[in-house]
């Protein structure tokens, strides 16, 4: 997507989104140094490793599946430790209020290539 600040106006670009984010779900945000950090033979740890990792720790506190997707990031890069780009990560999990629902909103960047990444990861309509 675009770098924050970039434009005064990004409202042609972006459109808001709510998702039901129920007690227990997981919402991490990561840049593309994460996705496009390459290993010693060249490949991509990519968003469907993110996944698989992601699908696997979920249920742990977000300290703990952050420290395991950091894991398996670190064994993915072996001896290239050096990336090309920046790598951040955070991990939100709603632990619940059990009384009351909530609503997150989300601002999506529209530009067709990440809204498919966004639609498949996120099974958003």
């Amino acid at each position: 997507g675009m770098a924050l600040k970039m434009f005064p106006d990004i409202s042609k670009i972006v459109v808001e989104k709510f998702i039901d984010f129920q007690e227990n779900d997981v919402i991490v945000l990561y840049t593309d140094g994460i996705t496009e950090a390459k290993n010693p033979k060249g490949e991509m740890y990519g968003v469907e490793r993110l996944k698989v990792i992601l699908s696997q720790v979920a249920y742990r506190k977000t300290n703990d599946i952050f420290d395991k997707i950091t894991e398996d990031f670190s064994k993915f890069l072996g001896d290239n430790p050096l990336q090309e780009d920046d790598i951040t990560m955070i991990v939100i999990k709603n632990v619940g209020l059990r009384e009351v629902n909530h609503s997150l909103k989300l601002i999506v960047n529209t530009n067709e290539n990440t809204k498919n990444i966004n639609k498949r990861f996120w099974d958003w309509n």
